[in-house]
């Protein structure tokens, strides 16, 4: 009771404040049952809201350090791809006995051609390398980031023409004598006779040789390396200024010529001089720096000449020039070796 009384004299108080002197009784009575219906209600303590932030939704770390790893992994393979298929060459002509390795040329494997034959082979930016007769080319292995182009020149004569080549990254050519660096140019490459001939017609070639020396060679220049041995160098002579006019018989005991030969000439060793000959090739004009005979039997057979591909012949880079090679290795170039041919058919080119 006490409580109600209480009650009521302050809802009178609060009303007088707010009305600012004695209120309306229907007012006061409404204000006074609601009060006690807010009294009697049960108490209620509200608490302040608390918000819970919701959970944001973690990031596939994981997830995308996998995604990014194999993304890489197929680039630097498709990339590595690339590289390879531009270093590798295709052969895209070939004639006669040629050997072409299966799978391509690449990883080691060899070319080869036969007598008589050839084969062509180039690269996707266009370099081209014609191979000659009796030759072997090998394709080294190569680490899959490597962008330059290398070949091997075993034996026999290749002639290249090649486009620039990006920096940094030459066409390479290894004999056993020499290294050829290429940028872009004309050139060929020989190796028989126990050395590397380098001539090149067009730009310019470094040419390294197995001793640790090298020289740039220019156009219209030639090089000669061999094994232990200093390079020497000239000028290749103009084939306008340099024509073969024919070959001489020459009495290889006393380098005495004996006749002029002639196409098609039957020569009886009996009615010379001496069995043990040689022949001589003459020239109009000024004779070559460097001169390569070839004489071949009509049946295949040996000739019983030491050929290029026998290195204890060493390389005529004097003239006169004879089938049978002379003694420039011990200061006698005008000095024929000695031949005593067997009975058959002999061409001489």
């Amino acid at each position: 009771m006490k409580d109600s009384e209480h009650l009521d004299d302050l809802v009178d108080m609060l009303l007088r404040e707010v009305v600012g002197g004695e209120s309306p009784p229907d007012v006061r009575a409404r204000v006074l049952n609601a009060t006690r219906l807010i009294a009697g209600a049960p108490h209620v303590v509200r608490r302040p809201a608390v918000r819970i932030p919701q959970r944001r939704k973690s990031f596939p770390v994981f997830a995308m350090a996998a995604a990014l790893a194999f993304l890489m992994c197929v680039l630097a393979l498709l990339g590595s791809r690339r590289i390879a298929n531009a270093r590798t060459p295709v052969v895209v002509a070939q004639n006669g006995q040629v050997e072409v390795p299966a799978g391509g040329l690449a990883k080691d494997r060899i070319l080869t051609t036969g007598e008589a034959s050839g084969v062509t082979f180039a690269w996707m930016d266009g370099t081209r390398v014609e191979v000659g007769p009796a030759a072997e080319v090998r394709f080294p292995r190569a680490r899959f980031w490597e962008r330059a182009k290398t070949i091997e020149l075993v034996k026999g004569m290749i002639r290249a023409e090649v486009t620039p080549q990006p920096k940094g990254a030459p066409l390479r050519i290894g004999t056993a004598d020499a290294d050829v660096v290429v940028l872009g140019t004309q050139f060929s490459l020989t190796r028989k006779y126990g050395m590397t001939r380098l001539e090149v017609t067009e730009g310019q070639v470094r040419c390294e040789s197995a001793i640790g020396t090298g020289i740039v060679v220019n156009a219209g220049s030639f090089a000669e390396a061999k094994q232990g041995e200093a390079m020497t160098t000239g000028g290749i002579a103009d084939k306008s200024e340099c024509v073969v006019r024919g070959f001489t018989l020459m009495d290889a005991d006393t380098d005495l010529a004996i006749r002029d030969l002639t196409d098609g000439e039957a020569v009886s060793l009996s009615a010379l001089p001496s069995p043990r000959i040689s022949i001589r090739s003459d020239f109009d004009g000024d004779a070559p720096v460097s001169m390569i005979l070839n004489v071949t039997r009509d049946d295949k057979k040996h000739t019983g000449i030491i050929t290029y591909e026998h290195p204890s012949l060493p390389p005529q880079s004097h003239a006169p020039y004879f089938v049978t090679g002379d003694y420039s290795s011990i200061g006698r170039s005008a000095d024929a070796q000695p031949w005593t041919p067997k009975p058959g058919k002999y061409r001489v080119e």
